[in-house]
C-alpha cells in the first residue's frame, strides 16, 4: 500500500547520528524535483480521467465507478507529493517534520490511508469481476448503484481509519528526534498491521482473479464448440462470441490494473517490513517510493489503452481529431464495447 513513505524516512536515521545535517546533496535534490514531476504527472492525468468520465454519460458504469473513485485517491496521492518534496531537503525536514510529530504523521498516514483505499477497491473490483463472469444472472440481481457507493464509501472509511490512526497510537514523540516512522509507531501497526493486511488482502484477490480465469477459459472453449456448430449450419457470420468476448476484455483491463498496481507497491511494502528490524539503505527506500507513487499515474494510462470509449472520449475533450490519421478517428466514432466497461 502506499505506505511508501512511511518509512522513507527510517533508514536515513538509522544509519546517520542523531544530530542530523542540514547539508543539500545533489541527490536529495533529484529527489525532490522527481516528487514534483510526479505529483504534476499524476494530479494531472487523475483530473483527466475524472473529466472525461463526467462528460460521457455512456461510461459511467458501475465498474468505471471504481476507477473514477481510485482517481480521486491517486490525486491525492499526488498532492501528498508536494510536502513530500519537501522533506526529502534536509532543511525543511529538520526544522519542520522533526519538530513536529503530527505533520510527519500527516505526511505518511496520507499515503498508507489513500493505498488502503486503492488496495481495498482492487479487492472490491475482482469480487465484482468474479461474480459478474462467474454468476452472471445472480450480479444482474444484486447489483445496483446504491450496493456500489456502499462498497466504495467502505474502502474509503477503511483508508481515512489508516490515515488518522497514527495519530492515536504513536508513541511519546518527545522521545523521537526524528521523523521516523518505526520510532513513533509500534511495530505490530507496522508489520502485523500494514504490511499482513497488505499481502493476505493482495492474497485473496489473486485468488480471484485465478478462479476468474479459469471460468474465462472455460466460457472461451465453450464458446468455439458453439460456434463452430453454428458456422456449420449458418456460415461464417456469427456474433455468438461478442459478449464473452466483452466481459474478457474487462477482466483483462481489472487484471493489469492490480499487476501493475502489485508490481509498483510490493517492493517498498517489502521494505518497510523488513525495516521494522533490519536497515535498509535510504537511498533504495526513497527511489522504491518514488516507484510505488508513480502507480498513482498508471491507471489511466491503462484505461487509456485498453478501453476503447473512453479514449475516444479522451480525444475528444481534448481535441485531439486533427491530429489523428484517418483511421484512428474512425476508430475514435465507432461503437463502444459495452461489456468493457460493464
Amino acid at each position: 500500500m502506499n505506505v511508501t513513505s512511511v518509512n522513507s524516512d527510517t533508514t536515513e536515521n538509522k544509519t546517520s547520528p542523531n544530530q542530523e545535517t542540514t547539508q543539500v546533496t545533489s541527490v536529495d535534490v533529484l529527489i525532490a524535483t522527481l516528487c514534483i514531476a510526479l505529483a504534476s504527472f499524476i494530479c494531472s492525468l487523475n483530473v483527466l480521467t475524472i473529466l472525461v468520465v463526467w462528460r460521457t454519460p455512456a461510461l459511467r458504469t458501475f465498474t468505471v465507478a471504481y476507477v473514477v473513485s481510485l482517481a480521486v485517491a491517486d490525486f491525492m496521492v499526488g498532492l501528498e507529493l508536494l510536502p513530500m518534496s519537501l522533506y526529502f531537503l534536509p532543511p525543511t525536514r529538520v526544522g519542520l517534520f522533526n519538530r513536529n510529530v503530527h505533520m510527519c504523521l500527516l505526511m505518511n498516514g496520507l499515503s498508507t490511508g489513500m493505498t488502503t483505499v486503492s488496495l481495498m477497491h482492487m479487492l472490491v473490483i475482482s469480487v465484482d469481476r468474479y461474480i459478474y463472469i462467474v454468476r452472471p444472472y445472480y450480479y444482474e440481481q444484486v447489483m445496483s448503484s446504491r450496493l456500489v457507493s456502499a462498497l466504495i464509501a467502505s474502502s474509503w472509511a477503511i483508508g481515512v481509519l489508516l490515515l488518522f490512526m497514527p495519530h492515536v497510537i504513536h508513541k511519546d514523540g518527545s522521545k523521537a528526534e526524528t521523523c521516523e516512522i518505526t520510532k513513533l509507531l509500534p511495530t505490530w501497526h507496522l508489520f502485523t498491521g500494514i504490511w499482513t493486511m497488505y499481502f493476505s488482502v493482495s492474497l485473496v484477490i489473486f485468488v480471484m482473479y485465478s478462479l476468474i480465469f479459469l471460468t474465462a477459459l472455460k466460457q472461451r472453449n465453450a464458446v468455439r464448440v458453439t460456434a463452430a456448430a453454428v458456422e456449420t449450419h449458418t456460415g461464417p457470420h456469427s456474433q455468438v462470441s461478442s459478449a464473452t468476448v466483452g466481459n474478457h476484455r474487462g477482466f483483462y483491463f481489472f487484471l493489469t490494473l492490480f499487476g501493475v498496481f502489485f508490481l509498483c507497491l510490493t517492493p517498498v511494502v517489502v521494505a518497510m517490513g523488513l525495516d521494522c528490524f533490519v536497515p535498509i539503505p535510504v537511498t533504495l527506500y526513497r527511489f522504491l517510493v518514488m516507484l510505488a507513487m508513480a502507480n498513482s499515474g498508471m491507471n489511466f494510462i491503462i484505461f487509456a489503452f485498453q478501453n476503447k470509449e473512453f479514449r475516444g472520449a479522451l480525444i475528444k475533450l481534448l481535441n485531439l481529431k486533427r491530429f489523428l490519421p484517418n483511421n484512428s478517428t474512425r476508430d475514435v466514432n465507432s461503437t463502444r464495447d459495452v461489456n468493457s466497461t460493464r
